[in-house]
């Protein structure tokens, strides 16, 4: 392996023109080890890296939600301006578009066993749209809080397009299926490596054309987190409404009795 140093071709630099960029383009859906590989490219220093969760801090819902309805042209330096790389939905979309604004960058395809991601998505990401209505508490906060509010109607988008609003699991395994092999068939075998967290770091290094660093492949499962998160929202939502029905009773009998 020729160990380069970590100034790597696919380091993007601000004063980079965008077709000169070399970016590293996630193509996998979420819930396949996409954050592990955000923090294995940032241990890389191929990042900052894009992740649904950067989202969470960033806001760039009415973006993504936008670039998803194909209402208006996409400047994707909007994202890329800041970021080298990217994971998980909603960038992985549009994995073919961000490879032609950025021809120079390379593709990783992160797959899974197609019934443990169903599995997997069905306890987490999944309770933001398809099990949403499951969850009341979650209902009432995201019509209360702004941000939250487009979060949710940006994964309702997302998931909407990637499985034509039909959530039968034999047809959502099945969109899964087809993107992988859409992405196999589609992008320069040249640039795409296809990708398991298992494989760890050296299938990965080789591709990106690093040096395997001196730490294990990152392992990061965030189940329990986005678990407590969903609940956290869905508990915020019933004490919203508690404290308005208590303001509401409050006001009935002070102005009203």
């Amino acid at each position: 392996m020729d160990k380069k140093n970590n100034d790597s071709e696919f380091i993007s630099k601000s004063d980079i023109k965008p077709k000169e960029k070399a970016l590293v383009i996630g193509a996998g859906f979420c819930r396949t080890g996409t954050l592990s590989l955000k923090t294995a490219l940032e241990i890389l220093k191929l990042g900052p890296c894009y992740h649904m969760s950067e989202n969470f801090r960033n806001d760039n819902s009415s973006f993504w939600s936008k670039a998803i309805k194909g209402e208006e042209k996409i400047n994707w330096e909007e994202i890329f301006s800041t970021y080298n790389s990217t994971t998980d939905h909603p960038a992985c979309l549009f994995w073919e578009d961000i490879l032609k604004q950025y021809p120079n960058s390379k593709v990783i395809l992160s797959i899974r066993n197609p019934d443990s991601w169903y599995k997997s998505c069905s306890e987490t990401v999944f309770n933001w749209d398809i099990n949403f209505y499951d969850h009341y508490g979650l209902k009432i906060s995201s019509f209360c809080l702004p941000k939250l509010y487009r979060l949710k109607n940006l994964v309702e988008i997302m998931w909407g397009y990637s499985f034509k609003y039909d959530y039968d699991k034999a047809k959502v395994i099945n969109a899964f299926n087809e993107h992988n092999e859409d992405v196999k068939k589609r992008c320069p075998k040249d640039k795409l490596l296809v990708f398991e967290a298992k494989d760890g770091w050296e299938p990965l290094c080789k591709f990106l054309n690093v040096p395997i660093p001196d730490v294990p492949y990152p392992n990061v499962n965030d189940t329990a987190a986005m678990r407590r998160s969903i609940q956290m929202v869905n508990i915020l939502g019933w004490v919203i409404l508690i404290a308005v029905l208590l303001l509401l009773i409050y006001v009935y009998q002070r102005y009203f009795l």
